[in-house]
């Protein structure tokens, strides 16, 4: 087996201070309270601290803000600000129940809860939730979006990018399973693998299993997969019904046009990579589980090599390749890739000794988990490190690890926020 090098393309090394220092607030922290993570807008931010056990008292959380504290709560999930970054979200737990924060608004009791996102105006505070543990629906603002309450489940749901559009996938009635797009419903299939939007939201698509009478009419038991492209106006409208396939792997848009790529095993069993519904980029690896477009010409992916690669690559590991060649690896598993403005790129991975941050120049780890890297210009990038028991959001630089985030309006990165034990500094491109 041959070791690849950590990366072929090249991080910028500009450290965070080069950004415009545009206030500092200061934080009021108990003596026993550890900040966790920082979330920010342009003028003010809130923190999840923990409070640790202490003999005869569990542990506690907290979210405080320059001049607000919230708590205790047993645990706290999807920390952010609003799309519109004016308020903190969050979910957190109170003794067995969760609710949903959305600055001073409170959403619940739950039995459950997950996938808080917040979006435009009628999608602000999504999330999957379920009031009694079994019946899990979609809600925005406290009011059931998608799914209907001891009939229908919501299993999923995507927000596009710009935070306008939504897609959802529901149990039917008849035990298949029903894809909506935003409120309206496009299909039912026997089940769905993936939902994806494009970023502005106007082209969705969704990959899923043929119901069994489509299988029995078309007497093909091996091609039991396909999926569905549709959107776009004018010239450029797509509508794509896929070629189908044995088993689906990843798909993704590439473009403001519709463009887009996917993987997928077919009948023979050989994997294969297609840009658009009718060009096979040629690719000989196999598991192809993950994609990556950088742009409109270039791609990333995660995959297996060919079984009969003369490159010493280790057949039974995944490896990171750009433009079809292998650049990272072996890894046990990859999680997630990032990509600079200036096409700089990390990796989440895992090896036999945990997870690792791989970037130009080096790896950060091992960590017991990773996830959401995000680059922030090619200054620096933001990733949550479980290190204990305990996320910690950390601002990775050239300068070493600081604890602080991204600063978002509309999902458009305007900014950073580095916490310093006393304050919290705002830096605004």
């Amino acid at each position: 087996m041959r070791p690849l090098p950590v990366l072929l393309l090249m991080l910028s090394s500009v450290t965070v201070s080069a950004q415009s220092l545009t206030k500092t607030i200061p934080v009021n922290l108990n003596s026993n309270e550890q900040v966790l993570s920082i979330i920010a807008s342009s003028n003010d931010f809130a923190a999840a601290v923990l409070v640790p056990a202490s003999p005869g008292s569990p542990k506690e959380y907290y979210v405080i803000g320059s001049s607000t504290r919230k708590g205790p709560f047993n645990q706290i999930i999807d920390f952010q600000y609003s799309f519109d970054n004016s308020i903190p979200i969050f979910g957190a737990m109170i003794d067995s129940s969760w609710y949903v924060f959305e600055g001073d608004n409170k959403y619940g009791p739950y039995a459950k809860l997950r996938k808080i996102q917040s979006g435009s105006l009628g999608k602000s505070c999504l999330y999957l939730a379920s009031l009694n543990g079994d019946n899990p629906l979609l809600y925005n603002r406290g009011t059931v979006y998608g799914g209907i309450k001891d009939f229908t489940d919501c299993l999923d749901y995507e927000l596009s990018e710009n935070g306008s559009t939504t897609m959802h996938c529901c149990t039917g009635l008849m035990g298949d399973r029903v894809v909506f797009l935003n409120e309206h419903s496009l299909k039912s299939v026997n089940d769905v693998n993936a939902l994806r939007l494009s970023a502005d939201g106007k082209y969705s698509a969704f990959l899923y299993e043929t119901n069994t009478l489509t299988t029995i009419i078309s007497q093909n038991d091996k091609n039991r997969f396909s999926g569905q492209v549709s959107g776009g106006a004018g010239l450029f409208v797509v509508n794509d019904e896929l070629v189908p396939f044995r088993s689906p792997g990843d798909f993704q848009f590439f473009d403001e046009l519709g463009g887009y790529y996917y993987s997928f095993r077919d009948s023979e069993s050989r994997w294969k990579l297609f840009r658009n519904n009718d060009i096979d980029m040629g690719i000989h690896e196999r598991d192809i589980t993950m994609l990556h477009p950088i742009g409109s010409l270039e791609l990333a992916y995660v995959a297996k090599p060919d079984i009969n690669n003369t490159s010493g690559l280790d057949t039974s590991a995944f490896y990171v390749y750009y433009q079809k060649e292998p650049i990272a690896g072996p890894f046990l598993e990859v999680r997630e890739l990032a990509v600079s403005p200036s096409k700089s790129m990390a990796i989440l991975a895992r090896t036999v000794d945990g997870w690792f941050i791989y970037a130009p120049g080096g790896s950060i780890g091992p960590f017991r988990d990773v996830k959401n890297l995000t680059f922030f210009n090619d200054a620096a990038f933001v990733v949550d490190l479980k290190q204990t028991e305990e996320w910690i959001t950390e601002i990775i630089s050239s300068s070493g690890l600081q604890q602080g985030n991204i600063i978002r309006h509309e999902n458009k990165i305007i900014g950073l926020a580095h916490f310093k034990g006393a304050g919290v500094d705002i830096y605004l491109n």
